[in-house]
C-alpha cells in the first residue's frame, strides 16, 4: 500500500525537521507482507535562478 504526501518548505531546516519526521513516522509498515519497510521517495525542486546555494543542502537532507 503506498502512502502519498505533498509539502512544500523553502528552507533547510524546515526540510530537514519534516524528513525525520516522516522518516520515523514511515518506518513500520502498514501491512508488512506488502511492504518496502522505511522506502520514502523525494521529489523536490529549486525555483529559478533563486538562492542556488540551498540546492546542495537540500539535496543532501532528501
Amino acid at each position: 500500500t503506498a502512502r502519498q504526501l505533498l509539502e512544500a518548505y523553502h528552507f533547510a531546516a524546515k526540510t530537514e525537521r519534516m524528513m525525520k519526521v516522516k522518516r520515523r513516522q514511515f518506518s513500520m509498515p502498514v501491512q508488512p507482507e506488502k511492504s518496502d519497510k522505511g522506502k520514502i521517495i523525494t521529489v523536490f525542486g529549486c525555483g529559478g535562478n533563486r538562492d542556488k546555494g540551498k540546492r546542495v543542502k537540500m539535496g543532501e537532507i532528501a
